[in-house]
């Protein structure tokens, strides 16, 4: 879920921001072969509380929060996109990145929202289901929606699939890696059966 880049802290007025240049500018693609221009003002004066969940600094002090998260907490969740905090997600389960299943297994993610808002958005080329089965290992999911309440389904089937995108308004809001349980490995002897 690591990605190394640099971004700036900047002071206007006595106070100071936090600011993604690079990241507002535009995302490259999954392929990796291409950079797509879409700016995203989220990464412009981002409340610290919001900044933090997809940027953790080498010195807690460019954090801005009082009370920062302890990097193990913050590297053990699931990556989440400004998309996240756009669409007023604000609990999810499960509450680890990585996602342990079997094949035969069903993961089931759930999301709640504060908010209700059915405004739909045009699809976002960048996360069409083609363009993401180019990439291979990962598979788009689309919520069954009650109220504010999203739920995501996913059988296993295969052990080819690594990574499993949450969608939502056509866009991500977050990402697991899905980690496939071998039957002769120790963590599936140990393992309860699913419910």
């Amino acid at each position: 879920f690591l990605s190394n880049h640099a971004w700036n802290a900047v002071y206007i007025d006595s106070t100071w921001y936090l600011m993604d240049a690079t990241w507002a500018a535009g995302v490259v693609s999954y392929r990796g072969d291409e950079f797509i221009r879409r700016y995203d003002d989220f990464y412009f004066m981002t409340p610290p509380d919001q900044f933090i969940r997809d940027h953790y600094p080498d010195e807690l002090k460019w954090t801005l929060l009082d009370n920062p998260p302890v990097y193990r907490e913050y590297s053990h969740t699931p990556y989440k996109s400004s998309q996240f905090v756009k669409n007023r997600i604000r609990t999810f389960s499960p509450s680890r990145g990585v996602i342990e299943a079997a094949v035969g297994d069903e993961v089931k993610i759930v999301l709640n929202r504060t908010d209700i808002d059915t405004n739909r958005e045009e699809p976002d080329p960048l996360y069409t289901d083609t363009l993401l089965a180019q990439a291979g290992k990962l598979v788009n999911l689309h919520p069954e929606v009650a109220g504010a309440k999203l739920t995501y389904r996913f059988p296993v089937t295969s052990d080819t699939v690594e990574w499993i995108n949450i969608i939502y308004r056509n866009e991500l809001v977050m990402r697991y890696r899905l980690d496939i349980l071998r039957p002769d490995s120790d963590k599936q002897a140990m393992r309860q059966p699913p419910l």
